[in-house]
């Protein structure tokens, strides 16, 4: 991983990317500075529980079996949105008037107008958690599909890098945005399920159609076996 590379700059390089976006978010009035302490905190938790089990996990999971593999990627995505419903439930739904000024900042409507702030700025929408739950999916289910083969690495000629770069792009495009033009829901439930689907989509093209593409296209070509072993650290696990 980049934090195992051995590069001095790496980890400054990414504190100060982190006080950058943190400073940003509050200056832009979308977040609370109890909203930046606790991420930070709760970041810090997450990655030091990825370090320390990140290796296990991946000889954990290049064990199990194709089907296995697309069933927990989609299971644990449909538990963070069941988790994300059930706390939206215990929540207070009484709004402080910190969350109407910050708000009315970010959205430049009149701080009155509550309802227009819910819409522009909706402080329990499951939107968030369906993006992550969605895209997660999609790279779980991308994965398992590739087996390890899908990986790749650009052929170094400029319309490759640009042919790529293009027909990349596109598709991310098509795949996100085209769903919600087609089947534009005002129901919640509804709306949910096509954002899932539009994100778990965009993953698949991006993680496991798109490779294939660049690759029947002669734009890229898979890694060799012991770069991949390099690449998934798993050269004790094989």
């Amino acid at each position: 991983s980049i934090l195992r590379s051995g590069r001095p700059w790496v980890i400054p390089l990414a504190v100060a990317l982190i006080a950058v976006i943190c400073f940003s978010r509050m200056v832009l009035g979308v977040h609370f500075p109890q909203d930046i302490i606790g991420g930070l905190i709760l970041g810090g938790v997450v990655l030091f529980i990825f370090m320390r089990s990140i290796d296990s996990i991946l000889g954990w999971y290049e064990s199990l079996s194709t089907g296995r593999k697309i069933g927990y990627s989609l299971v644990v995505s449909w538990i963070l949105i069941a988790l994300a419903i059930i706390l939206r439930s215990l929540l207070n739904h009484e709004d402080p008037d910190t969350w109407k000024i910050m708000a009315t900042l970010a959205e430049g409507v009149d701080v009155s107008d509550v309802a227009s702030l819910k819409k522009a700025f909706d402080p329990r929408s499951l939107d968030p958690l369906i993006t992550i739950a969605g895209t997660l999916a999609g790279v779980g289910v991308s994965l398992a599909l590739s087996e390890r083969s899908n990986h790749f690495r650009i052929i170094k000629k400029p319309a490759a890098y640009v042919g790529i770069f293009l027909l990349g792009f596109i598709g991310l495009v098509i795949f996100r945005e085209l769903p919600k033009k087609i089947f534009p829901f005002e129901d919640e439930i509804l709306a949910g399920i096509v954002r899932y689907g539009r994100y778990f989509i965009t993953m698949l093209w991006a993680v496991y159609w798109a490779p294939m593409l660049f690759k029947s296209l002669g734009w890229a070509e898979p890694l060799p076996d012991n770069e991949m072993k390099t690449f998934l650290q798993l050269e004790n696990k094989q």
